[in-house]
């Protein structure tokens, strides 16, 4: 059996901004109040169902549960086995909260020396900054806020994050979201516990930013697009970047997969 582990947004998935393919040939596979969000081309959606046909896909997010499921693609076409949601807080198996991923959540959550509420009271002030436009609260694990870029003061973000490291959190601002997340709350553990369940013979994986970064080392070959935020730290982290952007970076990574995933002996790779 062979694993393939995926970020969405902007690795598999794409707003209209970002999908960079011409919008005839894409498909809304995700919607809110009538509003398409969304989009994939028909030919990411039949190399998914290929590589979903050939191996263990699970798709991996920093999504809340319910942003997951309105995307229509992993509720119809490509219906995975397993998903990682909530940046490794949830893990879906055949449909159901996996519930022993479920309890380890829990008792890490417990053993916090600040809980999320407390996060929240005591970094009211800096949280009430103009920047900071709105927030939510995912899953009852972590903080989403939405931030001004053009007013956001970096210097005093660094010092928050500083502040909440003491605490065993950890701020991360990533484009026009500041997310303050527990430190053991990362897709890599949630992936480890994943291939913990079964033996994989290899292990692909595909991600766009930092918080993808744990997931990433745990693979015998990953992908990173060159619109990615990796992009910036490939030289200081050793990462491979594939010289390819949106939709056609997708494509690309799925084709190398399901080609490499039906060769016997030693990886093969093009870029």
């Amino acid at each position: 059996m062979q694993l393939f582990t995926s970020d969405l947004d902007r690795t598999l998935i794409f707003s209209k901004r970002t999908i960079q393919s011409a919008m005839e040939n894409c498909l809304c596979i995700e919607q809110l109040e009538e509003r398409e969000i969304s989009y994939i081309n028909a030919s990411i959606e039949q190399l998914l169902q290929q590589i979903h046909h050939h191996m263990h896909f699970v798709p991996v997010t920093t999504r809340s549960v319910a942003q997951y499921e309105r995307i229509t693609l992993f509720q119809q076409a490509v219906v995975p086995e397993a998903a990682i949601v909530a940046n490794g807080g949830i893990i879906f198996r055949n449909g159901q909260i996996d519930p022993v991923w479920q309890q380890h959540i829990e008792q890490q959550l417990t053993m916090l020396p600040l809980s999320l509420e407390q996060i929240g009271g005591i970094f009211s002030k800096q949280l009430s900054a103009n920047y900071f436009l709105r927030h939510h609260i995912i899953d009852d694990l972590y903080y989403c806020f939405i931030v001004d870029p053009e007013t956001a003061d970096l210097n005093e973000i660094r010092h928050l994050n500083e502040a909440l490291q003491q605490y065993e959190w950890h701020g991360y601002l990533q484009g026009r979201k500041f997310y303050i997340l527990p430190k053991f709350l990362t897709k890599g553990a949630a992936v480890q516990y994943i291939k913990s369940l079964r033996h994989y013979d290899r292990h692909f994986a595909a991600g766009d930013s930092l918080m993808d970064m744990s997931m990433l080392q745990l693979a015998d070959h990953y992908f990173v697009p060159l619109h990615g935020e990796l992009t910036q730290y490939a030289e200081q982290l050793g990462l491979s970047i594939v010289q390819k952007s949106g939709a056609d970076f997708a494509e690309h990574c799925l084709r190398q997969i399901l080609m490499n995933s039906m060769e016997k002996g030693s990886l093969k790779w093009s870029t």
